[in-house]
């Protein structure tokens, strides 16, 4: 007997978020976005930077630009997509100087920034291309895997997505893009949460979590 299509399962898309995290002297911040109000999902909500994977973070040649030993098969297009939209949501290049093997300046990740943020966006230049004009690898070691959420069956719209953890060096200066986010701080967990509770903020479930 032939499935109804109308009731078979749709298939979860790939996506991938950055917790990006610092250290002060109150404790943990993480560094949020608020969603602009036009964006067709989560909008007007506070998120983490994140997207969904696109073809060119599987690019093979791609792959051997990340860093990082003892990785799952898919975990490296989801570092690298994590990356790619940490940088344009965020302005944080997690990167490293191909040629000393360290982790780039705060001074030269906003050069970055300043120069490559919007075509990267925009899909004039791509990752790739970036990291071979810069003698870049990207330092997909340095993100840890925190969580990976595969949305129920029931739900119209579902994704696959990772979830994780990096610590932002601290002469990175971290900002928002103006075009899918309005706004953006780095705050306490707990702040946040008490922020939706008390109904200054709207966050997610998945963000809750």
């Amino acid at each position: 007997m032939l499935s109804n299509s109308s009731t078979a399962p749709n298939t979860p898309v790939k996506a991938c978020t950055i917790l990006l995290t610092r250290d002060n002297m109150a404790g943990i911040e993480v560094f949020m976005v608020k969603r602009n109000q036009k964006i067709d999902f989560a909008y007007g909500a506070l998120v983490f930077p994140g997207g969904k994977l696109d073809v060119q973070d599987s690019d093979p040649e791609l792959l051997k630009f990340c860093s990082g030993k003892g990785l799952s098969i898919e975990e490296p297009a989801a570092r690298i997509c994590g990356i790619r939209e940490t940088f344009e949501e965020a302005g944080i290049l997690l990167a490293r100087d191909a040629s000393t093997g360290k982790m780039i300046s705060g001074a030269r990740c906003a050069d970055l920034a300043l120069s490559y943020r919007e075509p990267l966006h925009t899909g004039s230049l791509t990752l790739l291309e970036i990291l071979k004009n810069e003698n870049l690898t990207l330092a997909c070691d340095k993100l840890t895997l925190f969580a990976r959420w595969i949305t129920p069956k029931s739900f119209s719209r579902r994704f696959d997505a990772f979830f994780f953890l990096a610590e932002s060096p601290s002469d990175y200066i971290a900002s928002h893009d103006n075009i899918e986010s309005v706004n953006s701080f780095w705050k306490a967990p707990s702040e946040v949460i008490r922020d939706a509770d008390e109904g200054r903020a709207t966050v997610v479930f998945a963000t809750r979590m």
